[in-house]
């Protein structure tokens, strides 16, 4: 995997170890690691009797430090039941055949909505507001600012379910987003006291300092998977392509998704 990632290395003068090349392009720590599986969530029927559907090649590559609020994600879907079905059987040229699917944010994944759906019921129930998707606002507001556009740039194969997307917002947002604002100001009064006597710094000002050391050790993350092929990673210029389009999907983000 390493021999593979290496003659892309100089596009962001970066480095391979352990099969994931790590770099910096246009402002943006990157991460790129080339992995093999069915780009949705689907039901493990082997134990029956059943065939696990066909592996197809992917390209993984995460900017770090990307703006924003809400978390979302976004992907191609089946153009019809047919092009579903010739998917989990073969990931190859035969796809092509196929007229490509919508993107959504949700609905082309059901079983992974159906687990997001369970984790965001789960923690409501802790007194906290995370939604694993945006709302249908910051949805318009990314398609009207040329998302689709973007992603539809990246469709290099005929696979219905690629290429998908993913923002998880950084330290502080999501901090933000549990409530922990107020979970501090109920704890303020019991722990003040206790850092003027030791000499500390005041309540908030710990408090700011420990958001961004969170933000610094979990920045804004955008993460894209497009089709691979074989070859399991693509040439030099392709691979300046893909990050050309993941800077300007970060720029959108950074623009429309705010609090």
């Amino acid at each position: 995997m390493n021999a593979l990632l290496a003659p892309l290395s100089p596009v962001i003068a970066g480095q391979v170890f352990d099969g994931m090349l790590s770099g910096s392009y246009r402002g943006y720590a990157v991460e790129v690691q080339p992995h093999s599986g069915y780009p949705i969530k689907y039901l493990d029927s082997a134990s029956c009797g059943g065939v696990p559907p066909a592996d197809v090649n992917m390209l993984r590559v995460t900017l770090a430090g990307v703006a924003g609020s809400q978390s979302w994600h976004c992907q191609s879907s089946a153009s019809g039941a047919l092009h579903d079905i010739a998917s989990r059987f073969t990931a190859g040229q035969a796809l092509t055949r196929f007229k490509p699917g919508e993107f959504k944010f949700e609905g082309a994944d059901p079983l992974g909505d159906w687990g997001e759906r369970m984790g965001e019921k789960l923690v409501r129930r802790l007194g906290m507001a995370l939604a694993a998707n945006a709302d249908p606002a910051l949805q318009q507001r990314l398609i009207a600012a040329g998302l689709f556009g973007e992603l539809d740039g990246l469709r290099w194969g005929g696979h219905p379910y690629l290429p998908k997307a993913q923002f998880i917002p950084g330290g502080r947002e999501l901090a933000k987003q549990a409530n922990m604002d107020a979970l501090l100001a109920r704890a303020q009064p019991a722990v003040e006291g206790r850092l003027r006597a030791a000499g500390a710094a005041d309540y908030r000002s710990l408090v700011e300092a420990k958001m961004r050391e969170a933000e610094d050790r979990l920045p804004g993350r955008l993460t894209l998977e497009v089709e691979a092929g074989k070859a399991r990673v693509q040439p030099a210029e392709r691979f300046r392509e893909l990050l050309e389009h993941a800077a300007r999907i970060a720029q959108i983000n950074a623009a429309v998704n705010r609090a």
